[in-house]
């Protein structure tokens, strides 16, 4: 029976030489036209050869045509050598036309596109370890595509290992090598991270553009010599988030913090005064009486938090009594605005302080007390239709203040002065959520969910230091190890000013400036180019083939 591959013809040659092997001596030089030895040529060649070494290969693991394909894969590269002669490229210079062409050859995007499959990294967000298995896989297999010259020795398996072995090395290192390029040229800026810019948080340049330049970012973060100014970077971004947590509070009254102000424990206190004085400039041309809609809503809280028990229930209609009912007596169901402001500032600072206890049913009577707040709330707007809006804007702002308050006194954030992490604002959101079975925390909707979904997303999942320890210990140790490691020396002058107030703006400029058409498209075809250039690089470093 004659071989499938014995039909084609024995003078179709191109470029390629075993990574490991010399070409056989005395393979006679075929004649070269100018097309061949043309730039546009030698591209062409560059093409073709991963087809011949695919059929190379298939030859060899089916066992048809094997010589065949060995003669075609010889005459080719004996053409390709003229061809370098002839164009005056020099034994030692890389032939980029040929690995131009080599590396867009479509047959080699076969084996990525399946690793992409397997490994789900078909979009911009796989993760970069995905990335470097895939570009692992596609390396290898499109280096398995490369024809091994001399097959003299019966030992093409062992040259293709080889070959696969080192493709798979290359593909592996090319993979984040491109990333970090197609970052630099179109980093995908998520929707999170325009949303936390645009709220004032001051994410460093590894947050803002994410993917392999915040795994590099990760990694200097925990890395000697240059982690203080990355964590110091880090710890600013998440100081601006809580500062955004707070404008959410202070937005509705017209005002925001203030520069220069510290988190924490002084930015709580800054907000509950603003707000207090927003009631306050509200509720001195107001009156309430308690009409038959707060007498409704007042029994309704009595018998949802039956559950107290006697004494705590006790507690909380003396709160009333004396917040409420009193003063509605004393001034004949008409309580003057300041009267009532001063009442319902009494509940909110009980139930604030009840909310923070560490006794669950201390912590359920300050959840009673704020339900009472808001049916006065409530019947304020409904018994002063003038003051609506002003009432509504102070209550909005109370209400997103009430889940920052929940935050920064948590446990974890009192650990660091008040200061919280979008997660315990998360936390926060959900179990202040009254809505029916927290539909709106479900839906996406909860108070701040927004802005705590983008940064956690975004930002560290613990709270950073400062950096100032890790700044001490680097210059206690740069003086000797600066003069053992240049690398190090250099590092330590460009994290410092990188990281910087100056620097991270400036990065953050350059991240998220607007990009020209098709700097994205261009982006996107690098990283899936990552691994295949690495792999054409690796081959012809180790290529030993003699350029004559």
């Amino acid at each position: 029976m004659a071989n499938v591959f014995d039909s084609l013809p024995a003078t179709d040659s191109t470029r390629r030489s075993n990574i490991f092997d010399a070409m056989p001596v005395g393979t006679p030089a075929p004649p070269v036209s100018s097309w061949d030895a043309s730039k546009a040529g030698r591209f062409v060649q560059g093409l073709a050869e991963p087809v011949v070494g695919a059929g190379q290969l298939a030859a060899h693991l089916t066992g048809v045509g094997t010589d065949t394909m060995d003669r075609i894969v010889k005459e080719r590269e004996a053409k390709y050598q003229a061809s370098r002669r002839a164009a005056g490229i020099s034994p030692q210079d890389w032939d980029y036309m040929a690995g131009l062409g080599n590396i867009a050859s479509p047959i080699n995007y076969i084996p990525g596109a399946l690793a992409g499959r397997v490994l789900g990294t078909a979009g911009r967000a796989a993760t970069m370890g995905r990335r470097v298995g895939e570009g692992v896989l596609s390396g290898a297999a499109q280096s398995a595509f490369t024809p091994v010259v001399d097959t003299s020795g019966g030992d093409f398996a062992e040259k293709k290992t080889g070959q696969a072995g080192l493709g798979a090395l290359a593909g592996g290192a090319g993979a984040p090598i491109a990333a970090s390029i197609s970052g630099a040229i179109a980093p995908g800026i998520t929707p999170e991270v325009r949303q936390l810019l645009r709220e004032g948080v001051d994410l460093t340049p590894g947050q803002t553009a994410g993917g392999f330049l915040k795994y590099l970012e990760d990694i200097g973060a925990g890395t000697p010599f240059v982690s203080g100014p990355i964590q110091a970077a880090r710890q600013r971004s998440l100081e601006t988030f809580n500062q955004a947590a707070a404008n959410r509070a202070l937005a509705p009254i017209g005002e925001r913090v203030p520069q220069g102000l510290r988190t924490g424990h002084d930015l709580a206190a800054f907000v509950e005064e603003r707000l207090g004085n927003a009631y306050q400039n509200v509720h001195s041309g107001t009156q309430l009486g308690i009409d038959p809609p707060l007498r409704n809503d007042l029994l309704r809280i009595g018998q949802r938090y039956q559950t107290l028990g006697a004494e705590r229930n006790a507690q909380l209609q003396a709160i009333i009594d004396e917040n409420l009912e009193r003063l509605d007596a004393a001034h004949s169901g008409a309580i003057p605005g300041d009267v009532v402001h001063g009442g319902m500032a009494n509940i909110r600072r009980l139930s604030g302080n009840l909310q923070a206890d560490r006794d669950a049913f201390n912590r359920e009577l300050g959840t009673a007390l704020e339900d009472v707040h808001g049916a006065m709330e409530i019947a304020l707007e409904r018994q002063n239709p003038g003051f609506l809006q002003e009432l509504q804007n102070a209550n909005k702002g109370w209400a997103n203040y009430v889940r920052f308050r929940q935050a920064a006194a948590s446990g974890p954030a009192q650990a660091h002065e008040g200061t919280f992490l979008p997660s315990q604002l998360g936390s926060a959101s959900r179990q202040l959520d009254r809505s029916a079975g927290k539909g709106a925390s479900a839906r996406g909707t909860a108070l701040m969910q927004d802005l705590v979904e983008a940064g956690r997303s975004t930002m560290p999942s613990k709270v950073p230091n400062s950096g100032t320890a890790e700044r001490a210990a680097t210059l206690a140790l740069l003086g000797g190890h600066m003069a053992i490691s240049p690398q190090t020396a250099i590092l330590s002058a460009l994290i410092p000013g990188l990281y910087s107030r100056t620097g991270v703006r400036l990065a953050r400029s350059l991240l998220t400036a607007p990009r020209p058409q098709g700097a994205e498209a261009f982006g996107r075809g690098l990283n899936v180019l990552g691994s295949r250039a690495g792999a054409e690089g690796a081959l012809s470093t180790f290529d030993t083939t003699p350029r004559e």
